[in-house]
Order: C-alpha cells, then sequence, then structure tokens
C-alpha cells in the first residue's frame, strides 16, 4: 500500500509565446581615478570608494548604520507583506491558453490527489472481507469470496487509470502554464532593464533590486566595492538564471503538488472521518507530534545549511579567483597560501556542517518513531473499540483509518516544500517586478523627441556642432565627487578635436555625456519651453546643456536616433559570441544599410574592415569573415578585437566619431595603420578622441588638456608645445623618444632624417595564431596516464578505494552499515506485525484473545517503534557526520591537485575557469551524496530489498514470486524513477533555459556597447526566439517524462489489484492464511516501495563514479610531492642579477600548427636592462611565459646563470623571479594580503611600506581610511587601473628578485603615473636583470639591450640610439610614436 510520497512532473507544452517588446536606455561606468600621492588618495576617500565596513570608524557611523537597518527591516517587511500578490500577478501574466491550462490542471490535480485516500476505501473492505472469510464458522462461500474480491480489485484498476490521466493532465498543463509564463517575465524583465538608466546600475551595482545581496550570496565586501560592470552583469545572470527558474518551478509542478497534497490532504481525512471519527481523532495525533518535529528541527538544519553554503560559497570564490588567474598563482608560489585560505572556508563549512548530525538524527528517527507509534497507538485504540462495539467494520475500519491518516500526514508534510518555492517565486518576482515597473515611464520617455534632417533622419551629409556649456556633472552613485565643473568647450563640425589629460580629469565622462548615458547636472531653465531648440543663439542659451548645431539641446532628440548618429570605439573592445561579419555588422543598426541584401552588407564590412586594418588578419582565419570570435572575443588578441570594433563603428559613416583611447591595446606598426585609417575617415565627420599616447592626436585641429573637470588649455599640437611649462608641453616630454646625435646632443626623433622608406614589421598570422591565446604546456602525457589508469575503474572499485582511504573513519563506518541493516529488517517486522494483527481478527468469536491478542502485535509496534529511534538515530548521526568529513578531504585533495596542473591543463577547452570552479564544487558535492548520508539511503534500502524477499519466500512463495516478479520490480522501479524525476526538475528547469540565459547575461554585461548600437531591439527579438525554442525544447524532453511519472505515480494502485486478486485466490484454495497473505503483501508491495523510495534519493550512480575518476585522474601517485630538486638555484649574491639565456630555442603552442620560435638565441647579461618590442604575436610575451616555466621548451635550452631552466626546481627558481603582467591582478583581501602575497605571511610591515614606497603607491594608501588594512574588494575593483598596477609591482618588488619581468607593466597608465611608475623601475634595476615588453617605446628607450622580434626571431639588437641609427624596423616603430616639436 502507498504511503503517498511527494510526486511531480516535469511538462511542458509546444505553445507559442506571444511576448510584447518593452524599449530601453542606455548606461555606462564612470571612468576611474589614477591619480598618484596623497591628492588622489583624498578624492577617492571623498568619494566614499573605499567603505568602512568593519573599520574603527564605524563607531561613529551606529546612528546612521541603526537607521539604515530600520529601513531594511521596512522593506523586508513590505516585500512580505507583498508575497501573495506578487505570486497572483506572476500568474497574471499568462495568457489566455495559460490560463485555460491552470483551470483544467487544478480540477485534474485535485483528482489525482484524491485518488490515494479513496483506495483506503476498497483496502479496508478487502481486509474486512479477508478476516471474514477466514474466521471460524464464516457462511461465505468460495464463489462469493473470489468475486467479491474480483469486484474491489477492479476499484484499484479503476482508481489508477483516473491517477493516471488525471496526473498527467495536471502536470502537463501546470509545466506547460509555468514555462510560457517564465519565458515572458524573463523578457520582459530583459527588456526593462535594458530601459533603466545607467544611474540605476551605479546606485545598485551588485545589489540589484532583481536579486539583492543575500540572493546572490555574495559576500558583503563585493557589494560595497562593486563597480557598475562587475555587478550588473552578476545580478543579471542570478535574476534570469536563478531567479527566473524559482518563478517558474513556483508556477508549475509545485503549483500543482501544492494542489494535489492539499486535495489529498482533505481527502484522507474526509475518508478517515467517514470511516470512523474516533479512532481518526486519536490516529491524528501523529500530525501534530510530527509538525512539531519538523516545525523545531527544519528551521534550525535550514538556517546551518545556510551557513554551510556560505562557507562553500566563500571557498568557491577564493577557487574561481585564484585558477582565473593561475599564471599569477604560479609566478609567486601562492599555492600554499591561497589553499590555507580555501581550507579555512572548508573547515569552517566542516565545523558547521557536523553541527547539523543531531538535527539529522533527531529529524530522522524521530518522525519514523511517531509514525510507527502511531501504528501501535492505532490498533490498540481499535481494539478497545471493538470491546465497546464501536468498530462495525473490525480490521479494515482500522486499517482504512489509519492508512488514511498516514495518507493525510504525508501529504500534510509535502505540502510544505510546495509552499516554500510558491513563496521563494513570490519573493524572487518581487526584485524583477521592481525593475519592469520601474521601466514603464522610461520606455515613454526614449521613444519620445525629434528626429533632425528628414523623416528617418538618413541625411549622410550631416556634420554637427557639439557645444558643452557650462556643464557640471558628478556621477549618481558619488553625488560629493564632482567631475565637471562648468565644463564648456566646442567640437567643430567636420574636425577633429582630441582630449587629453591625467586619468580622472573627466575625460570619458564626455563620452558618457554625449552619448546620453547620463544627463548634465543643474541645466538653467529654458526661457521657453513650448520653443526649445528655437531658443536664442551664443551667450544667450541656458548653460548647463549640450547643444548641437549652435542652439538644438541634445536632451530634446530622440534618444535612439541620436546614438546611431554617433560612432563609439571604447577603450575595451566589447565583441558578441558571433562571427567576425555579424559583429561587425552590428554597426549598421539604425543606418540606411540596415536592411539591405546580404551582398551589400557584407561588401560594407568587408571595407569597413579594410579601413581599420582588419581586413589582412581576417582573410587569413579558416573561415574568413564568419569565424566565430568566441565569448567576449576571447579568439581574438587585444589588436585584433579593437580593429574589428573601430570597423563596428566607423561602417555606418557616422555624423560623430568618439574614440576613446581606440588604438591603446595595439602595436606601434598596427597602429600608425590604424591611425591612418581613422585619420582618413575622421575627415568627413566631427570627431572626438581620447587619449594617453600623444602619438596619436599629433594631427588633431584642436587639442583640449582637461584637468579636475575642466579645460587648462587648448589649441594645436604646435601652439600647445610652445606654451613655456604648459600642461600639454609637460606631457608630450614625458613620452618623448630621445637620441644621441654624433656630437652628443640629444635631440628629438622627428628631427633626424626620414629618409629610410619603410621597414615592414608585419605580423603573418597562421590559420590558427589568429584563434589562439596561448594555448598549450607540458606534462600533458603524464596527466593522460594518470587518467588512463582510474577510465577503467567500476562503481566497487572506485567506491572501495575511496571507503579504503577513509579507513581512519572505521569506527563511523561500521555504526552507520550496523545502523543501515539493522533498519532495513524494519520493513519485513511490520510485514510480520501486520500479518499477525490482521490473523487477530479472524478470533472475533473469542473476543479475550483477540484483545489479548491484538494488544500485544500493537505493543510489538512500539517496541519496532523503537528499535526505529535507535537505528535511524545512529544511521542519521553517523552519514551525515561521515559526510562532512569526506567532502572537506576531497574538496582540498580535487583543489590542489588543480592548482598543481601545468598551464596547458588550463588553456584546454573544457577547462575554463568556470567549469572547473563548478566541478571543483559538483564533484565532491557527488561523492558527498554518494558516500554519504545517501549512502545509508542505499544500505538501508539493500537491506530492506534483501530481508523483504528472504521474508517473502520463506512464508509464502507462491505469492512471493508473483511480486517479486511483477509486482516487485514494478514499484520498486515506478518508485525510483519518480522520486528521480522530482530530483530532476529543478536541474531540467535550468537547463531548458541555459543558454538563453547565457545569452542575455553577455548582452547585459555589455551593456554600454548595446546601448551605443542601439542593439535593444536586436537583442530582444533573438532573446524571444531563443526562448521560443527553448519552450518547445522542453515539451520535447518532458513529455515522455510526464508520462512515465504519471505513471510510476499510479502503477502502485495495479500492482496492488494484482497481488489482492491472486492472494485471494491463494486464501480461497486454503493455501494461504491471513497472517500469511499480509506478511507477503506487506513485505514485497510496501517494502519495494519504501525502499525504491529511499534509493532513489541516491545520486545517479555514474555521475558519481564519473566525478571520483576525474578526482582521482589528477593525482600524481607517481610523482612524490616533495620530490628533491634536481639542481638547486644557488641562493648566494643576488645583487648581481641573473645572466638569461636562451640556445637555439624551438617552441610551438600544441594547439598551433606554426612554431612560436624555430631557433631563437638571444643573451641578457647580469644586472642589465633588456627590453622586448615588436609586433603583436611575434612571441614577446611567449619568452615571459618561458621564463617563468608556465611551459618548456620543445627543443632547445633556455640557461639561467648557464643551468637549464628545466633542471632547477621550479618552486626555488620561481622565489628568485618577479613577474608584473599587462593586466595587473589583485585578490580578495586587504592591500596589504596583496603585497605580502609572494612572501611569507609574517613578512614585517616596514618591509611592505618599503617596497610600496618604491612603486609610489605608500602615500596612496596610508591616506585611506584603514590603510594597508583597506579591503581592495573582488579582482581589485575598489581600484583604478593605475592603482592596481602600483600595487602589482609593489608584490613583485617585495620578494627582491633577481630577475624582474616587465610585460607591459605601464600600458594602463596615464602620462604622469607612467612617468612615476617608470621611474620606479629605473630605481629597481640596481641588483637584478630586468626584462621588459613594451608597446611604448618610450618607456623603454633607456634599456641597455633592446631586442626586436619579428616572425619569432630577432631581426635587431642594441640600444636605443643604436637602433635608431641603423633607420631600420625599430626605427620604423619609434617613427610611429614620434612627437613633433
Amino acid at each position: 500500500m502507498s504511503t503517498a510520497k511527494a510526486s511531480q512532473a516535469e511538462n511542458s507544452a509546444d505553445v507559442q509565446l506571444n511576448i510584447g517588446h518593452l524599449e530601453d536606455e542606455g548606461t555606462t561606468v564612470p571612468e576611474s581615478s589614477e591619480k598618484v600621492g596623497p591628492e588622489a588618495s583624498t578624492e577617492i576617500s571623498q568619494k566614499g570608494w573605499f567603505r568602512r565596513g568593519e573599520s574603527k570608524t564605524q563607531q561613529n557611523n551606529t546612528k546612521d548604520g541603526d537607521s539604515d537597518d530600520e529601513e531594511e527591516a521596512r522593506k523586508k517587511k513590505e516585500a512580505e507583506g507583498q508575497t501573495f500578490g506578487n505570486y497572483l500577478r506572476i500568474l497574471s501574466h499568462g495568457s489566455t491558453y495559460d490560463r485555460i491550462f491552470q483551470i483544467v490542471g487544478t480540477i485534474a490535480a485535485m483528482g489525482a490527489g484524491a485518488a490515494f485516500p479513496l483506495m483506503v476505501i476498497p483496502f479496508g473492505e478487502m481486509s474486512t472481507t479477508i478476516t471474514d472469510y477466514q474466521t471460524p464458522g464464516s457462511t461465505i462461500s468460495d464463489d462469493r469470496f473470489r468475486s467479491e474480491i474480483d469486484r474491489l480489485c477492479l476499484f484499484f484498476v479503476y482508481l489508477f487509470i483516473g491517477k493516471f490521466i488525471a496526473g498527467y493532465i495536471a502536470m502537463a498543463c501546470f509545466r506547460t502554464a509555468g514555462i510560457n509564463v517564465s519565458a515572458k517575465i524573463r523578457l520582459k524583465y530583459l527588456a526593462s532593464l535594458f530601459a533603466q538608466p545607467i544611474a540605476y546600475f551605479d546606485t545598485h551595482g551588485a545589489d540589484m533590486p532583481a536579486t539583492g545581496p543575500q540572493a546572490s550570496g555574495a559576500p558583503e565586501t563585493y557589494s560595497q566595492f562593486g563597480s557598475v560592470d562587475s555587478g550588473s552583469s552578476g545580478s543579471v545572470i542570478l535574476a534570469i538564471t536563478s531567479s527566473s527558474n524559482t518563478i517558474q518551478l513556483g508556477i508549475s509542478e509545485k503549483l500543482g503538488l501544492f494542489i494535489q497534497f492539499t486535495a489529498m490532504l482533505i481527502a484522507s481525512f474526509i475518508v478517515a472521518f467517514t470511516t470512523n471519527w474516533e479512532l481518526t481523532l486519536i490516529t491524528a495525533l501523529i500530525l501534530p507530534i510530527t509538525a512539531i518535529i519538523y516545525g523545531v528541527t527544519v528551521p534550525m538544519d535550514i538556517q546551518l545549511e545556510k551557513k554551510v553554503v556560505a562557507a562553500y560559497t566563500q571557498a568557491a570564490t577564493v577557487a574561481e579567483e585564484s585558477l582565473g588567474t593561475i599564471r599569477t598563482i604560479n609566478a609567486f608560489n601562492a599555492q600554499p597560501r591561497i589553499t590555507k585560505k580555501y581550507t579555512k572556508f572548508l573547515q569552517n563549512a566542516k565545523k558547521i556542517g557536523v553541527k547539523k548530525c543531531p538535527l539529522i538524527s533527531i529529524q530522522f528517527s524521530a518522525a519514523f518513531f511517531v509514525i510507527y507509534a502511531g501504528f501501535g497507538l492505532c490498533f490498540w485504540w481499535g481494539i478497545r473499540m471493538l470491546q465497546r462495539h464501536k468498530l462495525p467494520g473490525g480490521v479494515g475500519d482500522i486499517f482504512s483509518v489509519f492508512f488514511a491518516v498516514l495518507i493525510a500526514v504525508m501529504s500534510f508534510a509535502q505540502i510544505a516544500p510546495p509552499i516554500a518555492n510558491m513563496s521563494k517565486a513570490a519573493g524572487a518576482a518581487h526584485g524583477l517586478f521592481q525593475v519592469i515597473d520601474s521601466s514603464v515611464e522610461l520606455v515613454k520617455e526614449r521613444a519620445a523627441g525629434r528626429k533632425l534632417d528628414g523623416d528617418g533622419g538618413e541625411n549622410k551629409t550631416w556634420t554637427p556642432q557639439l557645444e558643452f556649456k557650462s556643464v557640471d556633472f558628478a556621477y549618481p552613485s558619488r553625488k560629493e565627487a564632482q567631475i565637471l565643473s562648468g565644463l564648456s568647450v566646442i567640437f567643430e563640425a567636420g574636425k577633429t578635436t582630441a582630449i587629453v589629460g591625467s586619468s580622472g580629469s573627466g575625460k570619458s565622462t564626455i563620452v558618457g555625456l554625449l552619448e546620453r548615458w547620463y544627463e548634465p547636472d543643474n541645466p538653467e531653465p529654458v526661457p521657453n519651453e513650448k520653443d526649445e531648440g528655437n531658443s536664442a543663439h551664443g551667450s544667450d542659451l541656458p548653460g548647463g546643456r549640450i547643444y548641437v548645431d549652435g542652439d538644438i539641446d541634445i536632451k530634446t532628440l530622440n534618444r535612439e536616433w541620436w546614438r546611431t548618429k554617433i560612432g563609439l570605439v571604447q577603450q575595451e573592445p566589447v565583441l558578441f559570441n558571433d562571427t567576425i561579419y555579424q559583429n561587425v555588422c552590428y554597426g549598421l543598426l539604425g543606418s540606411p544599410w540596415e536592411n539591405a541584401p546580404e551582398d551589400e552588407k557584407r561588401n560594407l564590412v568587408k571595407e569597413a574592415c579594410i579601413e581599420a586594418g582588419a581586413g589582412e588578419f581576417i582573410d587569413q582565419l579558416p573561415d574568413g569573415y564568419d569565424t566565430r570570435v568566441g565569448e567576449q572575443g576571447v579568439r581574438l588578441s587585444g589588436g585584433q578585437k579593437q580593429r574589428i570594433a573601430i570597423a563596428r563603428s566607423i561602417i555606418k559613416k557616422p555624423p560623430i566619431l568618439i574614440l576613446d583611447e581606440a588604438t591603446s591595446a595595439i602595436d606601434p606598426r598596427s597602429e600608425r595603420i590604424v591611425q591612418a585609417a581613422l585619420d582618413k575617415v575622421s575627415k568627413s565627420r566631427t570627431t572626438i578622441m581620447i587619449a594617453h599616447r600623444l602619438s596619436t592626436v599629433r594631427k588633431a585641429d584642436k587639442i583640449v588638456v582637461m584637468g579636475k573637470g575642466n579645460i587648462i588649455e587648448q589649441g594645436t599640437h604646435e601652439e600647445l608645445l610652445a606654451i613655456e611649462d604648459g600642461a600639454y608641453r609637460t606631457l608630450v616630454e614625458g613620452q618623448r623618444l630621445l637620441v644621441e646625435a654624433k656630437g652628443g646632443e640629444d635631440i628629438a626623433l622627428e628631427d633626424l632624417d626620414d629618409g629610410l622608406a619603410t621597414a615592414d614589421l608585419d605580423r603573418v598570422v597562421t590559420t590558427k595564431s589568429a584563434l589562439s591565446t596561448g594555448k598549450g604546456g607540458t606534462n600533458t602525457e603524464e596527466l593522460n596516464e594518470q587518467q588512463k589508469k582510474v577510465a577503467g575503474m567500476g562503481v566497487v572499485r572506485c567506491v572501495g578505494l575511496m571507503l579504503w582511504e577513509q579507513r581512519s573513519h572505521w569506527i563511523l563506518f561500521t555504526l552507520a552499515f550496523a545502523s543501515a541493516i539493522c533498519g532495513g529488517a524494519v520493513y519485513p517486522a511490520q510485514a510480520v506485525l501486520f500479518g499477525e494483527f490482521a490473523a487477530a481478527f479472524t478470533k472475533v468469536g473469542d473476543m479475550d484473545e483477540l484483545v489479548r491478542t491484538g494488544n500485544f502485535w500493537a505493543l510489538m509496534f512500539f517496541v519496532v517503534a523503537c528499535g526505529v529511534l535507535v537505528c535511524y538515530s545512529i544511521l542519521g548521526w553517523t552519514f551525515t557526520r561521515l559526510q562532512h568529513h569526506l567532502t572537506t578531504e576531497y574538496r582540498l585533495e580535487y583543489f590542489q591537485s588543480v592548482l598543481r596542473q601545468p598551464i596547458s591543463y588550463f588553456d584546454k577547452e573544457g577547462n575554463a575557469t568556470g567549469t572547473l570552479t563548478s566541478r571543483l564544487n559538483s564533484d565532491p558535492n557527488a561523492l558527498q551524496e554518494f558516500i554519504g548520508m545517501n549512502m545509508g539511503m542505499l544500505s538501508l534500502a539493500v537491506a530492506s530489498v534483501i530481508s523483504c524477499a528472504v521474508l517473502g519466500l520463506a512464508v509464502g512463495w507462491k505469492l512471493a514470486l508473483v511480486c517479486l516478479f511483477s509486482a516487485f520490480p514494478i514499484i520498486f522501479i515506478a518508485t525510483f524513477f519518480r522520486v528521480r524525476i522530482e530530483i530532476q526538475f529543478e536541474k531540467a528547469t535550468a537547463a531548458v533555459f541555459e543558454n538563453s540565459s547565457q545569452f542575455a547575461a553577455e548582452a547585459v554585461g555589455a551593456y554600454r556597447t548595446v546601448t551605443s548600437l542601439t542593439l535593444e531591439k536586436s537583442i530582444e527579438n533573438r532573446y524571444k526566439v531563443l526562448l521560443e525554442n527553448h519552450v518547445k525544447d522542453a515539451w520535447r524532453r518532458t513529455r515522455w517524462a510526464m508520462i512515465l511519472f504519471s505513471g510510476s505515480e499510479s502503477v502502485t494502485l495495479l500492482c496492488m489489484a494484482l497481488s489482492f486478486w491472486y492472494g485471494g485466490r491463494l486464501i480461497s484454495w486454503g493455501e494461504y492464511t491471513v497472517a500469511k497473505f499480509f506478511i507477503v503483501y506487506v513485505a514485497l508491495v510496501q517494502g519495494g516501495e519504501a525502499a525504491g523510495q529511499w534509493l532513489a534519493f541516491t545520486p545517479n550512480m555514474a555521475q558519481a563514479v564519473a566525478s571520483a575518476r576525474r578526482i582521482l585522474g589528477l593525482r600524481e601517485p607517481e610523482a612524490p610531492k616533495d620530490a628533491p630538486p634536481k639542481s638547486p638555484v644557488p641562493l648566494g649574491d643576488s645583487t648581481g642579477g641573473c645572466e638569461v639565456e636562451f640556445k637555439n630555442v624551438r617552441f610551438k603552442y600544441p594547439s598551433r600548427d606554426t612554431p612560436v620560435f624555430r631557433n631563437l638565441s638571444l643573451k641578457i647579461e647580469k644586472g642589465q636592462f633588456a627590453a622586448f618590442v615588436g609586433a603583436s604575436g611575434c612571441g614577446k610575451t611567449t619568452t615571459i611565459s618561458l621564463l617563468e616555466r608556465f611551459y618548456d621548451v620543445d627543443d632547445g635550452k633556455i640557461l639561467i646563470d648557464g643551468q637549464d631552466i628545466k633542471d632547477l626546481d621550479i618552486v626555488e627558481y620561481r622565489q628568485i623571479v618577479s613577474l608584473v603582467s599587462q593586466e595587473p591582478v589583485l585578490y580578495h583581501g586587504t592591500l596589504l594580503d596583496n603585497v605580502r602575497l609572494g612572501v611569507p605571511e609574517d613578512t614585517p610591515l616596514n618591509q611592505v611600506e618599503e617596497a610600496c614606497k618604491a612603486a609610489y603607491i605608500h602615500d596612496f594608501i596610508s591616506s585611506l581610511p584603514e590603510g594597508y588594512n583597506t579591503m581592495c574588494g573582488n579582482k581589485g575593483v575598489g581600484l583604478s587601473g593605475g592603482q592596481k598596477q602600483r600595487v602589482a609591482i609593489a608584490r613583485a618588488l617585495i620578494r627582491n628578485p633577481k630577475l624582474l619581468l616587465l610585460d607591459e607593466a605601464t600600458s594602463s597608465l596615464d602620462t604622469t603615473s607612467e612617468k612615476i611608475v617608470q621611474e620606479a623601475f629605473e630605481n629597481a634595476r640596481e641588483g637584478r636583470t630586468m626584462i621588459a615588453v613594451a608597446h611604448r617605446l618610450s618607456t623603454i628607450q633607456k634599456a641597455d639591450v633592446i631586442f626586436v622580434f619579428d616572425e619569432g626571431r630577432i631581426v635587431e639588437k642594441g640600444d636605443h640610439q643604436t637602433l635608431i641609427r641603423k633607420k631600420g624596423v625599430y626605427y620604423q616603430m619609434c617613427q610611429a610614436q614620434a612627437l613633433d616639436k
């Protein structure tokens, strides 16, 4: 007989989505400050970028904190009050068809829920009929008995058919409606999000209303330091995936289950009270006691589980940070430091998890104790009622009442999870609805505004003039920090205006205002609003506004139309995961060629790419313009992405072109080509250039020098150079390239004869090099051998090996398995007690004997309940403790194994940071579920199956065989699949929308690019198509699962009918007694269902074994971790530095066909400052990777002080090497922790301060409220690029390296910061060898030796002056960056 465990069905329908589109408006991110010294420090402190989270300063803000707490409490209360309203509002998003599905599903769910309680009626009658027939002196004939059994068995068949059909319809309807409604909300949310102004992201950052900080699970510090982009895309991922999946689950199968279990609860009590109200009241005591048990233990368990998950989340954050920056971790030998940090969070999770042992023990054992004790109470009270002649139905009434109440208890327990899911759905919707509601007016606002020059605004010859008039501006999130102060500047029509100045001066803010991501502060009122746009000219125009064509305020223009007139190239180009052709084609949106034929579009794309200097490398790609660029353009180099972004901006021939550091990521030669292209395309349009490299702006018609939010100087290049001690001249001097003339006089490079033609330094792009970022590595063969070794391990061997490894916990394992075996014996014991109790009612003629026997077996139920209490208590406690011990050990081992892998392992396609981080969590989880508590369930199930089968065969082999080969396997398998399908529902829901969610997250992550290209409608349309396809896919994937689910939920009724029918025949033939029949029936039918339920909760065994193989496959059993170094580096006097020599080096990345180096040879003497220069892709950075031992050479040698680098102990070697990379990596923690990354944690503070002073970052850190204890945020988001770079330099210098490697270490710095950092490097070169890779040649002109690379070989070598006089390749590179006097 079924105990009515929870049931769900994963259903959907192939229903077309009809989702309307909303509009949007754009956003941007404020530029960060890179000022140097106390001034910058004070400014940033005032801006509030460094919160005081745990500081002593917080004590002074207690009052404000209290008010914040009150506000949070008020908002929480308000949100809770809207829960029910939000839930109804979710359902209101459904179409008419969806509402029909929901109504039909409700009726069907009520019918499906009532089936099991109704089954109790024929079950009770069947029990009474059997006992009456077996009672001595019974007048029931054999034929009449068999006829009655047949009639009652048909009721089970009818109920099976009804429940199967009703269950299928209910789950299909709710699944269909749920998926449709969820899809509509997803699309509406995304459209509403794109309608938000950038201020929304500034204000909310990582704490967007869609999820909130608690929902995201992110540490509080993340939200404090979350920048605009760092928070928004992550929150959108959560909103569109987690929150939307929660909503879908809460309105589909969970709603159906709520209705079904509610109907089951009501029907059960109706049946029970109708049968016997008194016995029902007594038996129903199970319900409140069970409710109390769960009511006390579940909330405590949830709280502890939240803490465990939070600790694992922190560990996952550490893993993601470290794996995403594995080169930095390796370069600084930081594996032990990171492992210690990771272990700390794991131990914290283990400590909290172990506290769950008594809770799980009580919850698991007490609930079953109450149920089994309820058996005894019900049967004992039933006997008493029989004595008083208040039980006309005999044993049938007792069984009917008890099982009806038991079903009610089970259904009551199963109502709670759907309610929780529905509540979560309403809570998740609250944040989404906030975004949707706030967009209504914004959509109207976006549609408003004028379009100039014709109906479509398509006049190709329009060349507007732009004017900022007394514009003030501060970012909404930092109102106290004024960025622009009364800025007045004119960008003349058809001319190029360059904006230069230090970082933080307001240059990029101008871009945000022109793109209308922001609006100026405090605009002066217009005298006559009706005539705005036709108001007075010149000085009569109100200030605080931006004008186009003299008197038209851009705020009065249609925002989307205005953006189509601007071509924007940003410093960090964003490409979408599509083809090169499609990425460039996005630039045609809003242009006259938006709907042009495909051939014409392809010609336009090709022309734009050639103009941008991208045509050459694209033509050499295997798929040409149809090459996919990968996520965020990862398959292309920075320069290649930049050129495609330029092509995308100029393809629509915009009248306004804005170049925000458009050539910053390009090497000198490429920069010269692209700059020439930009100069060409700028001639016919109003162009605004923002640049740090002053060589790119020398030809501008006007140069504007900004400082502190206003104009310091403006004029042409020559005019500004003529100003003595001028700001622009100072910037130029910082980037000037000098050469010593024959007479010893230093003159500017530009004054030399430019007689040499052109020495090309082309990058030869192979078919794969352009799509590679340096994949390859070492130790692949060893890794494969280890993986092959474990690949053949089966389930038994894998589990056996891991159990053997955990033999130190043998006492816990012994107790656990012993309790599982004893617990498994409960089901055969229960079968014996049921049979004997039922048999007692055949003695109805001797009431005293019936009472005595009945009371005895009722008491035995209580004895069994006590045994259950003890066994299940031990089982719950031991396996819970074991799972937390095991998961901690294997998580840590797995993490250490991954960190040990060579860099080539992380370069492989399937080993991206996100994938590895996910595996580090999911693989140990799979083992935890298998070896932990669920192994107890499995052991319990196996013990139950074996003991029930043995008992059934021993007592009555005929009925046992029928059950074993028909009913038992069907019930067992059906129950297993039913619960497994339940468990898989949430995963399936997430999987259905996975691709569309990733697409949405990518789109929001590129918010500024999307809005600048007016891609919103295109994004919405693509997202809509993806959602529609997912809805169809959901139906195809789940329709068979629904049939299986509904059948598995109902088939128990059919098997019960078979057992009763055949058992009735055996009883009528005199072969079975009542006791024998019920013993076999309960053992094999009920026992089979219960065992199936236990087994179903165990994880997918194949998944667990696959996880075990991955963990074991990363071990290195043949290579001891503490193996002695082959030839340790002598750590003697380090004042002289290292001698570095490349000797006939050959190297290629395994993923490429073409070698990077064919026969590279070079030598750097001790203490020299060497520089590597050349075009992108010529092998400069590869030399740094080889020197850091990220990869090993294929042939030849790299010698350090005469020793082959391969023979050196890698850990000892890296202790004398420090690396400063192009993109500095900082880790979540204090600034002190980050500087100490590569040195012992107890390094004195004075050494840290000395290193920071040498890197010119000490004054800035000291000015912060918390000084060196300031949290720098995730990936250093609380710092500007220049500040992060200087912290990274300090981190390198504190190690006092013999070899200092600088890979584009100053590329992200403005001229002032670069000059200071360059001085730091020049001071740091004493006593060490320094190798610098650079594109800015001004930073390496003082190098002792410069190596010029081309196609993986050295084409020139010498110091700056020598190479200039050669007038070769290096000379041409310098010409590209030269500045005239």
